[in-house]
């Protein structure tokens, strides 16, 4: 950290005092009481926030409401700039790599993080109370190590390290070394075997999951079986039919052995019966198969209506909203960025009469930059915010179109298969065979 300028403005006895810093070793000299501690007191408040032994009241200049420091230092292998402002109220502002940083917090994480300024490392190391140097250059060996030790935090680890000095000790004996390195080497040996047998059995269950259906083959099986009564039922009923219709062909068959020998004719007329017969058990097959496919297409599209419908009535009214929404940021981002450029003008076509365009209030044109400045930050804050909000309802309305959208797909797939169902039994059904009627609205045979 290199240090390149301090102003103190009402800061202590310091109404207006600025300094540029040269070199890599600087000296402050002065009589006693001139400020010296308070200008080393102005840069760890800077960087800390804390003056020890004063409040924020006794950092400002008697007479002063508010007083500030504003520090410039050069920090990091690139010598990056920092500047940093902070002020006898608390408010602190930090300019790095073209950004403004204006919460305590923030401004703490900034210097750690890109400056390698820790708050606690500039309490006990950068900032020395008066007297200290004297001690460390000048007391016998044994305070002067005392003091080293508590100006870069160390006393406390020698502390722990004569409690350990024993531990250690015990350590250095061969014997007990050894004996330690043995049982470490069982214990990490179990450990190999138990931590073998704990992969295998997460192997073993990795195996066991991916054997499992998935959650899409679950829920069509669920679905698949929502009508299964229907489905048993009219099975049962077309079972029977079947049934007896294969009775009557092995009649049939049993009086042609029965009978003996037939005539030519009686013989063609009879296969002709066993022929149509054949041919009516395929058909009444067939039939089923198309029924119970008519059913499940009219489940399956009623399913899909009464889906669309629910998402079609759920959003109805929020699609219009997020489009009205929508719109209305988009009014606003508008309005703030007209407003913005509008500030910019002023900026640059700004008089030099002394006056504040903003407000009429007499002010120099350093306040008058910095007032148009500040309005412009207002401004930019406000456009973030309702861009942020535009796109949030920019997505929340093309994600329920998209979802409208999918259920409307999701229902036209299933009328077209309906429709194809319910023409193919129709198809059937016009076959007029005798005994055989179809409803086509339960899509039963009956």
């Amino acid at each position: 950290m290199h240090l390149r300028r301090i102003e103190l403005t009402n800061f202590r006895q310091h109404k207006k005092l600025d300094v540029d810093f040269e070199g890599n070793m600087i000296a402050v000299l002065g009589r006693n009481g001139s400020g010296k501690s308070n200008l080393i007191g102005g840069i760890q408040y800077a960087l800390t926030g804390e003056q020890p032994g004063f409040t924020k009241a006794d950092l400002t200049t008697w007479g002063e409401k508010e007083g500030s420091v504003k520090l410039i230092f050069t920090a990091g292998s690139n010598n990056t700039e920092f500047v940093i402002v902070r002020k006898t109220n608390g408010d602190v502002t930090l300019k790095v790599d073209g950004e403004t940083i204006k919460q305590t917090r923030k401004v703490e994480e900034a210097l750690r993080e890109k400056a390698g300024l820790d708050k606690e490392l500039i309490r006990q190391i950068v900032f020395v109370p008066q007297k200290g140097i004297d001690s460390i250059l000048f007391d016998d060996p044994k305070n002067r190590e005392v003091a080293f030790q508590r100006l870069i935090g160390i006393g406390n680890a020698s502390k722990i390290y004569d409690s350990l000095r024993t531990e250690i000790a015990a350590y250095d004996k061969p014997q007990g070394f050894d004996e330690a390195i043995a049982r470490s080497k069982t214990q990490l040996a179990e450990q190999s075997e138990v931590a073998k047998v704990c992969r295998e059995t997460l192997k073993r269950y990795d195996d066991a999951i991916k054997q499992l259906p998935s959650k899409e083959t679950l829920e069509g099986e669920v679905d698949r079986l929502a009508g299964a009564q229907a489905a048993i039922e009219e099975l049962a009923s077309v079972t029977h039919r079947l049934k007896n219709a294969q009775e009557a062909h092995e009649h049939a068959l049993q009086a042609l052995n029965d009978v003996g020998s037939f005539s030519e004719e009686e013989e063609e007329n009879l296969r002709k019966a066993v022929d149509m017969g054949n041919d009516v058990v395929r058909f009444l097959s067939r039939l089923k198969e198309l029924s119970e496919a008519a059913y499940n297409a009219k489940r399956d599209f009623d399913k899909a209506n009464d889906d669309y419908e629910t998402i079609a009535a759920k959003y109805s009214t929020s699609i219009e909203d997020d489009k009205a929404e929508a719109k209305r940021l988009a009014g606003e981002q508008a309005a703030a960025e007209a407003e913005a450029r509008s500030l910019r003008n002023m900026m640059r076509e700004a008089s030099s009469d002394g006056t504040c365009p903003l407000c009429g209030a007499p002010a120099s044109q350093e306040d008058i930059s910095k007032h148009v400045q500040e309005k412009l930050d207002h401004i930019e804050t406000i456009r973030k915010d309702v861009t942020e909000r535009a796109a949030k309802a920019e997505m929340a309305l093309d994600k329920r179109q998209a979802d409208t959208q999918y259920s409307k797909e999701k229902l036209d797939r299933a009328k077209v298969r309906f429709d194809s169902a319910k023409a193919a039994l129709q198809n059937a059904k016009d076959k007029n065979v005798e005994g055989v009627e179809v409803d086509m609205v339960s899509f039963e045979v009956i």
